[in-house]
């Protein structure tokens, strides 16, 4: 990727994420835990890098007893694989897939930035 298109991919991906956050949570906009959880993974992997990033101290993964953070501890290590990039893409195509309000901006958000970058 050359420089101009990996910022307009952060671009795309900090509009999407922000789209997210300010959100209401409604029925309308309600998403599956899992969709949830591979969000949060991919965004972490974006903002945070890997889970177990050599130049950084390995995080040890939650205990058992606290699930919730366990989960998405998982769901970031899930994303490692992926580079950074990956994971801004993979990010805002889960977002867009949403059948919801959110994922009907998302996906407007994701034709504004093809047309305007090819």
């Amino acid at each position: 990727m050359t420089t101009s298109s990996c910022e307009e991919l952060q671009s795309l991906f900090d509009k999407v994420s922000i789209h997210i956050k300010k959100s209401p949570v409604t029925t309308e906009n309600t998403v599956t835990d899992e969709t949830k959880l591979r969000l949060y993974g991919l965004y972490k992997r974006v903002t945070a890098g890997k889970v177990n990033d050599s130049e950084l101290q390995n995080r040890q993964r939650p205990s058992a007893w606290n699930l919730l953070e366990r989960y998405k501890y998982d769901a970031w290590a899930l994303c490692d694989c992926l580079s950074r990039e990956e994971a801004m893409i993979e990010y805002v195509r889960v977002a867009a897939g949403e059948e919801n309000e959110v994922g009907r901006a998302c996906a407007e958000f994701l034709e504004i930035f093809f047309r305007v970058s090819i």
